[in-house]
């Protein structure tokens, strides 16, 4: 990690400041991802070419959109987290006239704008980055390529701001405080919300990087939170166990009408608490 995403990643938890970053236009030559893009807490955004249509179904990512994953000690950072449409966009140049723009510095206003509608929706969220950031992954149900839960071009997925202000509007959220004593015996908190049988559900978790100022720990993550969802029987639906990120995403078909649980399972936790957002979708 350069010092910059170490710094953008102190910003985010100490400021409680939504960051959102372009991940670049190294695509088509080396594919890595820009400083600060790499902070393990900013919101770094992937370039979608929607083909000038309204139809998701030619939508792909644009070939300069970078997705080079950052090193890791388990090799499973995944990098960007999501993806909005940056190609042939239009912005209003210096003289007030349409001037055409693309790459993902085109893409990332359009999350940045999403955000700011979501903190006009609930005053909290402009103080509560991690929220932010579970709802927009939980949101972004636009599959781009690869996997509909997770893949390397788009991350979660294209945004969808809609689905996202649905989400703060129905308070299908949660944010705190995680300490030591959070957790149960067998080490988990459990967050319970309703879901109709055929629904896709996605959930989301995302907690901050705990910057060090010893230069040898600063790719390091204070906690390593794991998250598990149980259905109303209490069968075991979908898990996300990842060692590099600080998130967490599921995504599963409902099989019945009923109350489903989420357990926050502590796999490590070295720090003293950890500011956690948690959000969760229905289609």
């Amino acid at each position: 990690m350069h010092y910059l995403d170490w710094l953008f990643d102190y910003v985010t938890r100490v400021w409680a400041v939504t960051l959102v970053k372009s991940a670049s236009n190294e695509g088509a030559a080396s594919g890595y991802i820009g400083t600060p893009g790499n902070a393990y807490s900013i919101i770094t955004v992937g370039n979608i070419w929607n083909n000038n249509t309204q139809d998701w179904a030619d939508d792909t990512i644009w070939s300069t959109s970078s997705y080079v994953n950052p090193e890791s000690p388990h090799g499973d950072r995944e990098k960007p987290e999501i993806a909005a449409p940056g190609h042939q966009t239009s912005s209003l140049g210096s003289s007030s006239t349409l001037k055409s723009i693309g790459g993902t510095s085109a893409a990332t206003p359009h999350v940045t704008g999403i955000v700011a509608l979501l903190q006009d929706r609930r005053w909290i969220f402009k103080y509560w980055p991690e929220p932010v950031k579970a709802i927009l992954m939980a949101a972004a149900v636009h599959n781009i390529e690869g996997d509909a839960r997770l893949s390397d071009y788009d991350g979660a997925g294209g945004v969808d701001g809609w689905r996202a202000y649905q989400i703060a509007n129905a308070g299908d959220y949660r944010l705190g405080s995680l300490t030591t004593s959070s957790f149960d015996g067998s080490g988990n908190k459990s967050v319970t919300f309703s879901a109709t049988a055929g629904q896709t559900v996605r959930v989301a978790l995302t907690w901050d990087s705990t910057p060090n100022i010893l230069w040898f720990q600063l790719n390091l993550l204070a906690a390593d939170l794991d998250m598990y969802v149980y259905g109303p029987t209490g069968t075991f639906l979908a898990g996300s166990a990842g060692w590099d990120n600080a998130y967490e995403i599921v995504r599963f078909t409902a099989p019945s009408t009923g109350t489903y649980t989420i357990k926050i399972h502590n796999y490590r936790f070295d720090g003293s608490s950890e500011y956690y957002g948690l959000a969760w979708s229905k289609t």
